[in-house]
């Protein structure tokens, strides 16, 4: 991979096919190469940090590029990957892998796809080549705290997988929906993101162990109460439900 690199310092650039490198300073780090030529193994950018690429452009105060791994890793403040459709961004590092088409955001993670929008300690955007021979987002693994907003429902659980073009998610492990004050707990969940519709399961499809679905259910005219405010001492308990059934009724759904 040949790069060229003009200035070093002040608006500098690093440019090599489809990828472009800016930032205010840039330093290469050169060792011996086949036939006894130098080359580039480590291309350092600092201040202002941005890389562009077929998927998108990255941003942050300070990124590395190692070439033999073909991954730019930046970190600093505001990190973020904006594409045309996607929004990616991350609280300790994001990196961008060349080869693998993917992008991995480390530590409170979001990504946003239109006006869809899902979190995780890491989240891994693979791209695909879409129409018109752009690069887009075809799915993106949710790991460590996942949490899916719909319009009425709060999903959360361990893992996750969020196919963009179905628009539909999927969750397992302490898989948990939240709609105002009920509460539904399982350990599997697929979300339909367009339509705003949860389904909950007590096992993942294919697993040998059964699993169980519990819910909490308030009355419709509690669950808008001050949850501030005591309650009286007549006032009843919320009912607690205990299903084995493999699938609740769906949650979520229009407004």
């Amino acid at each position: 991979m040949s790069w060229s690199i003009c200035p070093p310092r002040g608006n500098a650039r690093a440019a090599s096919g489809e990828i472009e490198v800016l930032a205010e300073v840039l330093t290469a780090y050169y060792r011996e190469g086949e036939g006894g030529d130098s080359e580039i193994f480590l291309l350092e950018a600092t201040g202002d940090v941005s890389i562009s690429s077929p998927e998108g452009t990255v941003y942050g105060d300070k990124g590395q590029y190692k070439l033999d791994e073909q991954v730019f890793v930046m970190t600093g403040d505001d990190l973020r990957m904006e594409g045309e459709k996607d929004r990616l961004t991350a609280r300790d590092s994001l990196e961008y892998w060349e080869a693998k088409q993917q992008a991995v955001a480390r530590g409170n993670a979001n990504a946003y796809h239109e006006d869809k929008h899902i979190r995780a300690d890491v989240l891994t955007a693979n791209f695909f080549e879409g129409a018109e021979s752009k690069m887009e987002v075809q799915r993106i693994d949710a790991k460590g705290n996942v949490q899916i907003r719909t319009k009425t429902d709060v999903v959360t659980g361990d893992q996750g997988v969020y196919y963009v073009d179905r628009e539909l998610a999927t969750l397992t492990g302490q898989v948990m929906i939240t709609r105002e004050k009920n509460q539904m707990n399982g350990e599997y969940a697929e979300v339909n993101l367009a339509t705003g519709i949860s389904k909950l399961k007590g096992a993942a499809p294919g697993s040998e162990k059964p699993g169980r679905v519990t819910a909490i259910v308030l009355p419709k005219s509690k669950a808008k109460l001050d949850p501030n405010a005591p309650l009286d001492s007549d006032e009843e308990e919320p009912a607690s439900q205990d299903t084995s059934g493999e699938e609740t009724p769906q949650a979520g759904g229009g407004s």
